[in-house]
């Protein structure tokens, strides 16, 4: 139950915070399911930020690869922006902390697309150093090598596949467990 003295509170708290303002009916009947959407909206944003340090420090160590990488830092922006799409829905856009808010939501975007950037750069640099291929001179030894690579390049093909396959399916039911009925499968 939410007392007179808590609405008064919250309804000032929100006002010098986002510029947002509501009456006491607002406030109970929307205030709730918009409250548990910033609420999710911002764990969302720890646990990418979480994951892109923990992501972050593996690489360092050897641990993990570019792609953990670049998918943590893209978790770090979608989830970012979905905080963002919660905050504006009650904020008052020209408010000061919204402009302020929004201003580090862009921070958090260019600051993550540099990130990708030198991670794919780094991997590219690991790849062009890492094709180094000594092609077989013997015509049946050159057809067999070939071969090799095509049934490489076809496995990790449908591995990939694979993995797309089984993030949408993942997706998807993150989606359902929350209550929602569409789909959300998109991927950046």
């Amino acid at each position: 139950m939410i007392y007179s003295w808590e609405l008064k509170y919250l309804n000032g708290y929100l006002s010098f915070k986002i510029g947002a303002t509501y009456h006491k009916s607002q406030i109970l009947d929307d205030d709730g399911q918009w409250s548990e959407g910033l609420i999710s909206a911002a764990k969302m944003v720890a646990a990418a930020t979480h994951s892109l340090c923990e992501s972050a420090n593996a690489m360092v160590q050897g641990h993990a690869t570019e792609e953990r990488l670049i998918a943590s830092a893209k978790e770090v922006a979608g989830s970012t922006a979905h905080l963002l799409v919660a905050c504006r829905v009650k904020a008052d856009p020209d408010s000061v902390a919204m402009k302020r808010l929004q201003a580090a939501g862009n921070a958090v975007k260019r600051a993550t697309e540099v990130l990708v950037k030198a991670a794919q750069q780094a991997k590219q640099r690991d790849e062009d150093e890492d094709i180094n291929v000594a092609v077989d001179s013997r015509k049946v030894g050159g057809i067999k090598q070939e071969l090799q690579i095509q049934e490489e390049m076809l496995r990790k093909e449908r591995e990939w596949i694979e993995a797309r396959e089984k993030l949408a399916k993942f997706r998807k039911q993150r989606y359902k467990d929350t209550g929602h009925d569409s789909d959300s499968s998109s991927a950046f």
